[in-house]
């Protein structure tokens, strides 16, 4: 597996080895070596808090070509509290860069289909970049605890390239102070709004919610990954991540989204339940 670094710097993406360098210098060689049919994955992280490399490679055995696609993604408030307005600006303008990048990897490797899989800001850069993107070469869309507002997220979904991708939104019910902060600060289109990281108020045909507090969600999704899914109380964030992820990457063609359906039919939420509700303080 190939695993190329790339980085946003305004609507640019560049490779931080060589930033003089035309990126599509630095993918042509590792798009020519993917054998057919092999998908590309490009990984967009969240608030300072993305696993370190060794990790992230224990989940990423399959892939032909992984893409880290990184943001700056550090903002401060008086010092010590992190400034959530100021982070959901920036996760929103990097999908201008992320999207020029799916937009070259369309351009020269068009038979090869994308996954994208977004962790809590990392979720709002991909979701940003769909009104922007010039080729349906994007087939899957995995949100981990995501960090975006559903209205907002609503709007994205009303463009054309939307309505092919399938979108797996994993939710939990532990909300880290972050996305507490993010809830109650952030720029909320309304006031019944709510994070994606809670659920999507809005289900669409292509859009599933996993819920890993409800257990007719967590066995399937152990029995697809092994021993390697272990969501116990207090499971490291950086280990959890990894292994969601080897769920929907090493066991594809059982995560597909109609198989997903089926399996997890019991625990998809209906509209009823998916009326926005005020998060606790």
């Amino acid at each position: 597996m190939t695993v190329i670094q790339v980085t946003a710097n305004g609507d640019h993406a560049l490779n931080p080895s060589w930033p003089r360098r035309e990126l599509r210098h630095t993918l042509e060689p590792a798009l020519a070596a993917i054998p057919d049919g092999e998908p590309i994955v490009i990984y967009v992280h969240g608030h300072e808090d993305w696993p370190p490399d060794d990790v992230l490679l224990q989940a990423r055995e399959k892939p032909a070509l992984s893409i880290n696609f990184n943001w700056p993604a550090k903002a401060r408030f008086a010092g010590v509290l992190p400034d959530v307005v100021r982070l959901y600006d920036q996760a929103g303008r990097a999908a201008g860069a992320l999207a020029g990048l799916i937009n070259l990897l369309g351009e020269l490797a068009p038979d090869h289909r994308i996954d994208l899989m977004g962790h809590s800001l990392g979720a709002r850069s991909c979701l940003s970049a769909l009104p922007l993107l010039k080729h349906p070469n994007v087939s899957r869309l995995i949100c981990l605890a995501a960090v975006e507002f559903s209205a907002i997220t609503l709007l994205a979904l009303q463009v054309p390239v939307a309505r092919k991708i399938a979108f797996y939104n994993v939710t939990s019910p532990r909300q880290p102070v972050f996305h507490r902060l993010m809830h109650h600060f952030g720029p909320r289109p309304g006031p019944a709004d709510r994070l994606l990281s809670t659920g999507f108020a809005f289900p669409r045909k292509n859009w599933l919610d996993i819920r890993l507090d409800n257990p007719v969600v967590r066995r399937p999704l152990a029995d697809l990954c092994g021993k390697m899914l272990d969501m116990k109380p207090g499971m490291p964030k950086p280990a959890l991540i990894c292994q969601l992820e080897a769920v929907f990457l090493q066991n594809r063609a059982r995560t597909g989204f109609a198989e997903m359906r089926q399996l997890l039919g019991p625990a998809i939420p209906g509209p009823l339940s998916m009326i926005p509700l005020r998060m606790p303080r």
